[in-house]
């Protein structure tokens, strides 16, 4: 599986993570994102949403991470 993600803001400071709901992606974020340029910000497009790839597999994968 291929998990699209993009970073922005100051890499060296805090990881704030943007996740989307379901039947969008990491557009949802974009107006977001620009107030919180002194942070890292991780805004991925989950699986099967955006340009990430199918997420048939999805829970295999989180299952190989635990």
């Amino acid at each position: 599986m291929t998990i699209n993600f993009n970073l922005y803001g100051d890499r060296e400071q805090p990881l704030l993570v943007f996740l989307h709901g379901g039947g969008v992606s990491s557009w949802m974020w974009n107006e977001q994102i620009k107030y919180f340029k002194d942070y890292k910000c991780l805004v991925p497009d989950l699986p099967g949403h955006g340009k990430s790839k199918d997420g048939n597999n999805f829970l295999n994968d989180v299952r190989r991470i635990n």
